[in-house]
């Protein structure tokens, strides 16, 4: 995976357009920009989220949730989607001993879809989320 930096002194806002445009020059036909962790609701943070969905105008948004948060997870949803607006979540820690209530807080609060969660730390650790299998380990099945 390449990966683009402008070091740390950068707008972040700067980066995300700039590594969208080289992107586009190159070819590439999916960027992922990853912003700064944010367990906390922080004002300015919000703010540089904001700017950052309206410099590169993205297909998809979507909030990438600690499983370990369970009901926590509602409240930090509620307040990413209002605030930027999700089209979606990325549940992370999936290999530990969650057993889904953030996957539930997300859904409930939100309306958007799961559409990944994440087992490891690798790339091949992220998995497409299969509802059915989330119900299974909720109800204690599997």
């Amino acid at each position: 995976v390449d990966v683009f930096s402008m070091g740390t002194d950068a707008s972040p806002v700067d980066i995300a357009l700039l590594a969208v445009e080289k992107a586009k020059a190159e070819g590439y036909d999916t960027v992922l920009v990853d912003t700064a962790g944010r367990q906390v609701i922080d004002e300015d943070l919000m703010d540089e989220l904001k700017r950052i969905k309206e410099a590169v105008s993205p297909k998809e948004t979507l909030l990438v949730v600690d499983a370990m948060t369970g009901q926590e997870a509602a409240s930090l949803t509620a307040s990413f989607d209002s605030a930027v607006g999700i089209t979606g979540a990325i549940l992370t820690k999936m290999d530990g001993d969650s057993r889904g209530g953030a996957a539930v807080s997300v859904r409930g609060v939100s309306g958007k879809p799961i559409k990944f969660v994440g087992t490891g730390e690798k790339t091949p650790d992220l998995e497409p989320f299969y509802p059915d299998r989330m119900a299974s380990r909720i109800l204690g099945m599997g």
